[in-house]
């Protein structure tokens, strides 16, 4: 009955309902979104995404439904997806990061030409797998994630992740043989 008083309080716009709300579940949200972006993102990402889910609840507080679950079990499921959200955005910017640092060694021009070509078309070639799919082969071979860290931080049976890298890397292997990277 708890968390419907404290919503009701957030629907009449009582600032103290919202800052006992933060109080109770700030670290438990921190925690979640950090164990999403623990490899891409950075503190003030996960930050970014507890403040987005208590002004979501702070604007729209008729989103919760207590007849569907327990605030607490909504709050950490809006922190999760925040910080999913977070990691694609982080996550389609990583290829261009990943030139910088490449290109930034001491390696002659012409060489460093070549490699900036070589990324971008690679780049290309996993952007354009499905939106599951790359997410779970950015995590698997950018970041280094293991399949069930990455089960975990997106909420899906390892053995989903499996088959994901598995066709993904199919996929992969097609469209950089369509552009001349690999036979």
């Amino acid at each position: 009955m708890r968390d419907e008083e404290l919503i009701k309080r957030i629907k009449d716009k009582d600032e103290s309902a919202i800052e006992e709300l933060m109080d109770a579940y700030s670290r438990l949200l921190f925690k979640i979104g950090a164990s999403v972006l623990e490899k891409a993102g950075t503190p003030s990402d996960v930050e970014e995404c507890v403040a987005d889910v208590f002004i979501q609840i702070w604007r729209r507080p008729e989103s919760f439904d207590s007849s569907r679950g327990s605030l607490k079990a909504f709050l950490s499921a809006l922190a999760r997806n925040k910080a999913i959200d977070r990691f694609r955005q982080l996550s389609r910017h990583l290829p261009l990061e990943l030139n910088d640092e490449i290109l930034g060694s001491d390696s002659d021009p012409a060489e460093g030409m070549a490699l900036k070509e070589r990324s971008s078309l690679i780049a290309e070639a996993i952007g354009e797998l499905p939106a599951d799919e790359r997410d779970i082969i950015v995590r698997r071979f950018c970041y280094g994630q293991k399949p069930g860290e990455i089960s975990k931080a997106m909420d899906i049976p390892v053995k989903k992740v499996y088959n994901a890298i598995q066709s993904g890397k199919m996929r992969l292997r097609t469209g950089l043989a369509e552009r001349g990277i690999v036979r």
